[in-house]
């Protein structure tokens, strides 16, 4: 692969902003920002509005149908339930890890159970990369997010 130097469509591919009007909206009613959710997205299904792993995760935010029990499995797939339910989960880790976001991202990952059967990061490879993924990819959404004047902008 050549050089991307100042080729948007790969930072835009790489860093994508999809469903960001409905990922601003529903973030407002959690007090959350914005790249937290775009964030878990990229990592959880790659922007796949049909992502549905082995274990049974569904959706951009791969929720598990166990969480979210009294939807039907298939309404799990719509993105705004999925996101809405995601980003509730999320808030609620934070809130469940004294606002500690490594260890909220784990127990996103792993269960929160893992994090507190191991009081902290629980020793699991997979999800100290996908903490470090997560952290990374927040950072990128969030630097080309807004510039302080409310403009869409590109840092590289």
């Amino acid at each position: 692969m050549g050089s991307n130097s100042g080729d948007l469509s790969w930072y835009e591919w790489r860093f994508p902003l999809h469903h960001l009007d409905l990922v601003e909206r529903l973030v407002s009613r959690g007090n959350i920002d914005t790249a937290w959710v775009l964030g878990l997205m990229r990592s959880e299904s790659a922007m796949a509005e049909d992502a549905v792993s082995s274990a049974g995760a569904r959706g951009l935010m791969q929720v598990m149908p166990s969480t979210a029990s009294f939807y039907p499995i298939e309404e799990l797939l719509e993105p705004e339930l999925n996101i809405e339910l995601g980003t509730r989960y999320f808030v609620s880790l934070l809130d469940e890890f004294d606002g500690d976001v490594a260890l909220a991202l784990a127990g996103y990952n792993a269960g929160p159970g893992s994090v507190k059967r191991f009081g902290g990061m629980p020793p699991y490879r997979e999800t100290q990369k996908y903490v470090d993924r997560v952290l990374t990819r927040y950072v990128h959404h969030q630097r080309d997010l807004w510039n302080t004047s409310g403009e869409r902008f590109w840092l590289f």
